[in-house]
């Protein structure tokens, strides 16, 4: 920098805009930075000075988590939302533990405790190298903009973050009161009491190179055209223009450049927040309304307020179920049943219930609903049963009295039979004394 070599200079702290550049701007690659990242060069320091260490970088960041693994020199990151779950799950209370005083062999570091936030590496120099104006450019579409129109500017060294604010209001950072600006008020505070020791030895020269190539990356994404874009759109209900919402709800600003990440393979088609939502919502309905079960909704006045198809049949409704709701329930069947379930806020089952308008038998569950004081009920059909019933207890009833006849009627058989029975043997019995009489005076004669 001190060289001037460079027409512009664009700082390569931020991984995510060092990989926008090397897919993307491939104009802009000549001004980047040819050196390790703050990290990467901290972290070579300390495997240099300790080959043994384990290096782990924690952070706001998500995109360090690609660079440490790329680098060969960090061992681990974690970020701050990973390192807060961490302490929660360990039980750590930092408060409770104890602030530690490291020799400061290096005060010329301090400085660099304004990274996080913007302009934080401007803040980081003694003096500023003469030559280049110094500028901060933060967020996604500000760093786009710049690297855009990066050929027309001249002499300007350009400290880019991907995050508006600076590595503060990283994707992983916690929220603290007052948001990105008290953050930065506090870092900038903390700094300044760092530097009231003031910066009496300059930073030790090191043997390491901290020099790093940022190659040219090729992105293999495409376009697509305007027939495919369509394609995906269609295939998540976006048939008109209207019904592209670009809420940002699955992470690209516009419907289609989602659709162009579904071609690209970038985003799965069913992310879309809307689409997701319709769909449960249409196949619920779709489910309810063609279950063969009947299902009704009432509410807390014992009005019908939606039926499906089964349920219009059970209760023989020749209307559309909107022009047949509301209508009360009374009309069709006692509502005791539903006030029980209401009042008590529990599910009510009902048995065999007769239908008046159809005298048809339902088996009905009852449930109150209580964040919509609604109640809705599940209809199951069970007439042709309980007709089956009333006929095989009519068999059965026929079935006794043809048995009482038949018994009657053999007990009278038995009773006559038993009457003949009895009359003859009573003229056997006359006659066989009468034989046996004249057998013994014949008998007596003879003597």
């Amino acid at each position: 920098l001190a060289k001037g070599d460079m027409k512009n200079f664009i700082t390569s702290c931020c991984p995510a805009v060092c990989q926008l550049i090397q897919k993307y701007y491939p104009k802009a690659l000549p001004f980047l930075a040819p050196v390790d990242s703050p990290m990467v060069a901290h972290a070579k320091m300390l495997k240099h000075d300790c080959p043994e260490t384990k290096v782990v970088f924690v952070g706001p960041c998500i995109a360090k988590k690609k660079e440490g693994a790329e680098s060969g020199y960090v061992d681990a990151v974690m970020t701050f939302e990973e390192l807060h779950a961490l302490l929660e799950e360990r039980g750590i209370d930092l408060s409770s533990i104890v602030k530690l005083d490291f020799e400061d062999k290096h005060p010329g570091a301090r400085r660099a405790k304004a990274y996080p936030v913007s302009r934080g590496v401007i803040r980081s120099f003694d003096t500023l190298p003469e030559g280049y104006r110094y500028v901060a450019v933060d967020g996604p579409k500000r760093c786009m903009d710049t690297l855009e129109n990066i050929e027309s500017l001249d002499r300007v060294f350009i400290e880019m973050n991907i995050c508006p604010d600076g590595c503060i209001n990283g994707p992983c950072s916690i929220p603290t009161p007052g948001g990105a600006l008290c953050a930065e008020l506090e870092v900038v505070k903390y700094l300044e009491r760092e530097l009231e020791a003031g910066l009496e030895q300059p930073l030790p020269e090191t043997v390491l190179s901290m020099s790093h190539a940022y190659p040219r990356l090729h992105c293999l994404s495409r376009p697509g055209t305007d027939r495919e874009i369509e394609e995906v759109l269609h295939r998540t209900g976006k048939m008109k223009p209207s019904d592209e919402l670009n809420c940002g709800a699955c992470g690209y600003q516009t419907c289609r450049e989602k659709a162009w990440a579904v071609i690209n393979g970038y985003a799965n088609i069913e992310m879309c927040l809307p689409f997701m939502r319709k769909r449960a919502e249409s196949l619920a309905v779709d489910i309810v309304h063609n279950s063969p079960e009947g299902v009704i909704l009432l509410d807390k006045d014992m009005n019908i307020i939606d039926v499906n198809t089964t349920a219009m049949r059970i209760l023989g409704a020749a209307d559309a179920p909107d022009h047949f709701c509301p209508q009360p329930a009374a009309n069709f069947f006692a509502t005791d049943d539903f006030y029980l379930a209401q009042s008590e806020k529990r599910s009510v089952g009902v048995n065999n219930l007769l239908i008046d308008t159809t005298q048809r038998y339902v088996d009905m569950t009852i449930t109150p609903l209580e964040n919509q004081q609604l109640l809705f009920a599940i209809l199951k059909d069970v007439t042709d049963e309980v007709n089956y019933d009333k006929k095989l207890d009519c068999v059965k009833a026929e079935t006794i009295e043809t048995a009482d006849k038949v018994i009657m009627k053999q007990m009278r058989v038995a009773q006559e039979i038993a009457s003949l029975l009895g009359e003859t043997t009573a003229e056997t019995k006359v006659a066989m004394l009468k034989l046996k009489k004249m057998l013994q005076e014949s008998s007596r004669k003879e003597e």
